[in-house]
């Protein structure tokens, strides 16, 4: 009987070509990896380092009224600005918005500013201007008594402030609730303490009325608005000192 012949196993052939397999899947791993890292590194130069995000414009919000804005220090707001756009400046990623508020609200005349980004290399920027509320020794002062500058007829008509140091931050407090109630405010003419117990405020109409010292305000204000819509038979001062008792007198 003839002898048969055993099948070749072809084991180098196989085990070359699963070499080969392997080898092209670390290959390519490696070249996603590579591929990856180089990604990577191309969006964090662009966002960080490329001209593109650099800050070129900056939009100023809030300024439009020329009568509101006229204390505001220009000069300096221009050049803090122009620090914020300049070469050196840092990539939109970066910029500290709460840094550049910081700078702008140290400006004269600011009262308050925001600062938002708007990408690609965009700022917003919205400022709040200090207002002035009375008239301290020919020049305008806010509701934290700081002065913005000198009084001028063309600014209109403002209280004089003819109040002591030791005073001085009990009226502000009662101005800044004053200046909410419009139909009185208007007409006041005069701002007067010689200590904290003896604050009083006068209008155009003549009329005084004698808040005495800044303890509950907010029911004296009350008793004002009622006692204004009353006949006061000719009186021309209302005293608030004891709120919930006003007395109209001559």
């Amino acid at each position: 009987m003839p002898k048969t012949e055993a099948p070749k196993l072809q084991v180098d052939q196989r085990l070359l070509e699963r070499q080969r397999a392997v080898r092209r899947q670390l290959f390519l791993q490696i070249l996603k990896r590579v591929l990856l890292c180089f990604s990577v590194a191309f969006v964090v130069w662009a966002l960080l380092f490329s001209p593109m995000f650099k800050v070129k414009e900056i939009q100023l919000l809030g300024l439009e009224d020329a009568q509101k804005s006229v204390f505001i220090d220009f000069q300096t707001l221009n050049h803090v600005f122009g620090d914020a756009k300049s070469d050196s400046a840092v990539s939109l990623v970066l910029f500290d918005t709460d840094n550049f508020a910081r700078q702008l609200q140290q400006i004269h005349g600011v009262k308050k500013a925001q600062v938002a980004k708007e990408w690609p290399h965009k700022l917003i920027v919205m400022i709040d201007p200090k207002t002035p509320i009375a008239k301290a020794n020919g020049n305008l002062i806010d509701e934290n008594g700081d002065i913005l500058g000198a009084w001028q007829e063309s600014l209109g008509a403002f209280p004089e402030f003819e109040v002591s140091e030791d005073a001085k931050t009990d009226v502000l407090a009662l101005l800044k609730m004053i200046v909410k109630h419009p139909a009185f405010s208007q007409g006041l003419t005069k701002i007067s303490a010689t200590g904290r117990d003896s604050i009083a405020v006068q209008r155009a109409d003549g009329l005084i009325v004698v808040f005495g010292n800044t303890n509950d305000l907010t029911l004296k204000l009350e008793s004002l608005q009622i006692a204004l819509t009353q006949d006061l038979q000719g009186k021309r001062i209302i005293d608030l000192s004891a709120p919930r008792d006003p007395v109209a007198k001559q």
